[in-house]
Order: C-alpha cells, then sequence, then structure tokens
C-alpha cells in the first residue's frame, strides 16, 4: 500500500503538515511521513518506495536480470508517478517487446549493441508502426535510465540509438505521415454521422467531440456542474481512461466556448434527465453527463461503440472518435480562427504543438495577402520589357500567347 493524501480538518490545533505519505517500509511495517505540499508528498513516496523496494549495488547482486530488475523497482515506482494510461502503455511494451528479448539477461551486461539490433529488427519486421517502436525505445531508455539512477548500472545503452550525427531518429515520424494520420470529417459527414447517432444521448456525445474538440477521455469525464450556460464555457479538468479517473493528457484545466448549437444540445440533454428523474429512473440526476444505467460515467468501449454504429449506419468508414477532435481544429482552422484560439480550445501548451499538427489545413489560396503589398507602380518603373515578358508566359494561363494582360 502506497498512497498520498490530504488530512481532514479537525479539533487537533497542533500545527501539523497537511499532506501525508503513506507506505510500507523495507522492514514490512507501515509508515507515514508529513509534508508541507502536495508536490513534496509525491517526491517523498517516490523515494521511500524506491528504498523499500531497493536491490542493492550491482557489485552486491552480479546475477540482477533486467525482468526482476522492472518487477521488483522500475514498474512500482512508475505506478505511483505516472498516469494509469501511461503504465498501461508501458506494461504493453515491456510484456510484448522488452521482456521477451532482454528480460533474461544481466543488467550489468545489456550494452548498446544489444539495443541497436532490437531495435533494428522490429524496424526490419515490418509489422510496428512508427509510433510503437518510439514507445519501445522510449521505455527502454526510460528503465535503463532508472537503473543508472540507482546505481544498478554505469550507463544508458538505450540513449539517442538509432541517431546518426546530425541525422533525426530513424522511427521519428515525419510531417507527410503525420498528415496522413489526422482524418477529419467533412462538414457533410459530421451531419450525416449524427443523423445516425443510435438515440439522443450518442447524439450530444458526437456533437461535443465534433463541436468542442474534447478528447473521448475528457467528453466522459465531464460533470454537469462544469457547464457555464451563460458565458458559454466548459470546464475540463479530468479524463476517464480504462475506468480510471485522472487529470487531463497535459494535466492543466481549460475552458472551451460552447457553440450555440452544443448549448442547445446540451440543454436538452439535461431536460431529457430531469423527464427520467420524474419517470422514476432517477432519483436525483446522475453528476456525470454521459452516464451508465446505473449513472456511472461511460466508459471508452461505450464511446467506441455508439461512434462505430452511427459510422456503419451514415455509410462511413475509416474513423474513429478522435477524429472528430481534429474535425474541430481543422474546420476552425480552415474557417480562418487564429492558431492561438485553436490551440487553446485544443489544451495545446504551445501553438507551436497546434501547427505541428494542423499545418496542413491552414487557409491558402487567397492571394489578398500578397496582393496588398503592392502599391501603385511609377510609371515606366517596370521597365520596356515587361510587356513582352508578360506576353511570353501568357501560354501559361492557358491564353494565347499574343493575349493582353492587365496589371493592376
Amino acid at each position: 500500500m502506497a498512497d498520498v493524501w490530504k488530512r481532514n480538518g479537525g479539533t487537533n490545533k497542533r500545527k501539523s503538515k497537511p499532506w501525508v505519505v503513506d507506505y510500507v517500509g523495507a522492514d514490512g511495517k507501515r509508515h507515514r511521513l508529513a509534508a508541507e505540499t502536495k508536490e513534496q508528498a509525491q517526491a517523498l513516496l517516490v523515494e521511500k518506495t524506491r528504498e523499500a523496494r531497493a536491490i542493492g549495488p550491482t557489485a552486491q547482486n552480479p546475477d540482477l536480470t533486467v525482468a526482476v530488475y522492472v518487477e521488483k523497482n522500475w514498474l512500482p515506482l512508475i505506478e505511483t508517478n505516472l498516469k494509469h494510461a501511461t503504465v498501461k502503455l508501458y506494461r504493453y511494451a515491456l510484456q510484448t517487446h522488452i521482456l521477451p528479448a532482454f528480460g533474461s539477461i544481466k543488467l550489468h551486461d545489456l550494452t548498446r549493441a544489444h539495443v541497436k539490433f532490437f531495435l533494428t529488427e522490429k524496424r526490419q519486421a515490418g509489422t510496428l508502426s512508427k509510433t510503437t517502436i518510439r514507445l519501445i525505445r522510449a521505455v527502454l531508455s526510460s528503465m535503463l535510465a532508472e537503473a543508472v539512477d540507482d546505481g544498478l548500472a554505469v550507463t544508458n545503452p538505450a540513449i539517442a540509438v538509432g541517431r546518426s550525427r546530425g541525422r533525426k531518429q530513424a522511427d521519428s515520424i515525419n510531417q507527410i505521415e503525420r498528415d496522413k494520420s489526422i482524418r477529419p470529417l467533412t462538414e457533410a459527414e459530421v451531419s450525416a454521422l449524427l443523423d445516425a447517432a443510435p438515440d439522443h444521448e450518442a447524439c450530444v456525445l458526437l456533437i461535443l467531440l465534433a463541436r468542442g474538440g474534447l478528447r473521448p477521455g475528457e467528453a466522459i469525464g465531464l460533470r454537469w456542474s462544469d457547464l457555464n450556460f451563460t458565458n458559454r464555457e466548459i470546464l475540463v479538468e479530468r479524463n476517464f481512461y480504462d475506468g480510471h479517473l485522472g487529470t487531463t493528457k497535459t494535466g492543466r484545466r481549460r475552458r472551451v466556448d460552447m457553440s450555440r448549437g452544443l448549448a442547445a444540445a446540451l440543454t436538452a440533454l439535461y431536460v431529457q434527465r430531469e423527464d427520467e428523474k420524474l419517470q422514476g429512473r432517477w432519483t436525483e440526476i446522475p453528476d456525470w453527463i454521459f452516464c451508465q444505467y446505473d449513472g456511472q460515467p461511460l466508459r471508452q468501449e461505450h464511446v467506441r461503440y455508439r461512434f462505430d454504429r452511427a459510422l456503419r449506419r451514415a455509410g462511413l468508414s475509416g474513423h474513429v472518435p478522435y477524429d472528430l477532435r481534429h474535425t474541430f481544429a481543422t474546420m476552425l482552422l480552415a474557417k480562418g480562427a487564429p492558431l492561438t484560439y485553436v490551440a487553446n480550445q485544443l489544451g495545446h501548451g504551445k501553438p507551436t504543438t497546434t501547427l505541428q499538427y494542423y499545418a496542413h489545413w491552414l487557409p491558402s489560396g487567397d492571394k489578398s495577402f500578397v496582393d496588398s503589398l503592392d502599391g501603385p507602380w511609377p510609371e515606366n518603373s517596370l521597365g520596356t520589357t515587361f510587356g513582352t515578358t508578360l506576353k511570353k508566359v501568357a501560354h501559361l494561363q492557358g491564353n494565347r500567347a499574343d493575349s493582353n494582360l492587365n496589371i493592376y
């Protein structure tokens, strides 16, 4: 058992630090330590967890394998420090790829050559995406960096593996590949999807994803108290993943603007909840906006089921719920919304992140911007050959060579 919690208020007036670290030490006994802030408490928990599970210097454990270190040291450490979704991804990379290859190797025997050969094989197999290979490399590097920090390894053989001098990683994603991974729906496809929603609640959920740009986990983490219909704003500060409630991906809260249509759809859903209460379905309206029959929030698989069903009924394919977030971003940019505004709505820490993913959808082809640079031309400033030059290139516009071109 290991946890961080805040003391409840009480009658005890003895001065004490508000945060408590609750853990089981190396002696097998339960201990509690106090801290001034939550951050200090979490750092102390990591330190004590490491101490409790420490195996000792490599010299004293010459037969320590990668698998033993991962199970006894590293996994317990990241489980107290990382989000559930991240831990789940790490476990997948470890159990499916890393441990089958390196689990039986002694930690101090693992070399850079091992890692380079392993990653090269993964790339050449052609069965894994670049994103998956990057995940495997990142997990391996993070684990070995912790081993160095624990004094169980001298160097991290996974640092910058696959990168030639002055070049990017072999499995880095280029802009063309990134553009292909973003599959927004057209306005017509969004309308067809909403018309094909299996029920009213599913329709409102799809509207929220397409008109609010929330991640699916953020949408199912919304409570009615997060909605401000007066200012038409949504407070986004939670994320549900795999049944676990946590913070947003960035760990920050944000306020998302509600369009009039989205506000009307959410209002209609609340009216439906009130009717359901009158009919005896609820004793009280559930706090969660999108909920199961017992009032608990939906799960990711419920969102995917509703989305897939609407997709099939609309005669569409090749999309996932997250594509509605891409749709929201690309439509805003196409309509001329400032990049900084779109970044704030999506919850990106920097507009450059938004630009990295959605630059392809920025408006183009409007010549008024460059035309605005032109001023009135002074007479004969272009020289006597300019008109002749224009006639020579007139065929590029599909005109006859002797066509007259007007310059404004």
